[in-house]
Order: structure tokens, then C-alpha cells, then sequence
């Protein structure tokens, strides 16, 4: 019997998008990364849920992404690269396993699809706590709303990558800082 694993972070995650005001009557399709088929990449709206590791699909818009979470499996560390620091802006952050009970680091990247049509928004962590911030942030309209401003340009909302960073306390990412903002290409 095949099994198949999710995150409570995730599946918490997944039914508040549904409840939001623009899903209800759309009805968003849910998949498990492994059933997803490239037929799904080419004309619709995606959420991705973790980082490359977790969910191998997010490699497809890596490339247009300024944060990319790596992740050391052998020694259960990560490394955020900055592949356009801004000034004052590290080119990476390294989160050794000890750091993770207490400092947590999640993405926000919303492009558009490499071919042409549709987004994609990822929400990634270095770990189910970095994750949570990163969606906490995300699912909070008067944090998010000063950051969206900033990402439209000529009546449209361009690409964008949000890099957050949280205290893990208990488990939970109480209070989601953003710590650098860009703007991408797509």
C-alpha cells in the first residue's frame, strides 16, 4: 500500500485558502505533489506547499525566484540563498538543526508560469514551522496588502519573492517579519 504524508501545517493551510472569499464557488482542486501532471503546469493557478525537497515541482520556478531554501539532509540543515541581495541583504542564511527551535525562515514567491499561463505561488519553510509563518503572513491582509502595493506595476501585479523570518515558539510562528522583498521578472 502506497502512503502518502502531509503536514498538519499544510492541511491547515490548504482549508483556509479554500474558505478565503475568492475560492468558495471555484473549486480549487487539491493534488499531492507526486500526482500532479505537467497537463496541470500549463493553464492553471498553483499553490505549491514546501520548499524543492518536499515538493520537487517548485525546481520549475526556481528559476525566476530570488530566496531558494536548500536543504542538507544528512546533517538537517538549510541554506536560504539570495541570488539578488538588495543592499544590506546577506547572500545566504544558513540555519543549523539546533537554530530550528528557535529561528524559522519562510518564502513567499508568486510568479508567473514559465509557459505563459497561470501563477504560481509558493509557500515554503525550513521547516513545518517556517512554513506556517510564511502562510500566516500570507493569509493576513493587512500584512500582506502593503506588500502587494509594492508588487503592482502598471495595473497588474507583478512577480514577487518574500523572504520571513519567525521565532519558533512551541511549535508556532506567532508574529512573521518580512526581512527582504523583491521584485521578479515574471
Amino acid at each position: 500500500v502506497e502512503r502518502r504524508y502531509t503536514s498538519i501545517a499544510d492541511l491547515e493551510l490548504t482549508a483556509r485558502i479554500v474558505r478565503r472569499p475568492e475560492a468558495v464557488g471555484n473549486s480549487p482542486g487539491i493534488r499531492y505533489a507526486r500526482d500532479l501532471q505537467v497537463a496541470d503546469l500549463k493553464s492553471n493557478n498553483l499553490i505549491f506547499l514546501g520548499a524543492r525537497h518536499s515538493n520537487p515541482w517548485v525546481e520549475l520556478y526556481e528559476k525566476d525566484a530570488t530566496f531558494r531554501i536548500e536543504h542538507n539532509e544528512a546533517r538537517g540543515a538549510f541554506r536560504i540563498l539570495n541570488t539578488t541581495p538588495a543592499d544590506g541583504e546577506p547572500t545566504e542564511i544558513r540555519v543549523e538543526p539546533q537554530n530550528l527551535r528557535r529561528d524559522v525562515y519562510g518564502i513567499v514567491a508568486f510568479h508567473r508560469s514559465p509557459q505563459g499561463v497561470g501563477t504560481a505561488l509558493v509557500v515554503a519553510g525550513t521547516s513545518v514551522t517556517g512554513t506556517e509563518a510564511a502562510a500566516e503572513f500570507l493569509l493576513n491582509d493587512a500584512k500582506l496588502e502593503p506588500w502587494l502595493r509594492k508588487a503592482t506595476s502598471q495595473g497588474g501585479l507583478a512577480g514577487f519573492d518574500i523572504l520571513i523570518h519567525d521565532r519558533n515558539l512551541a511549535g508556532h510562528a506567532p508574529e512573521p517579519e518580512v526581512i527582504a522583498f523583491h521584485r521578479t521578472s515574471r
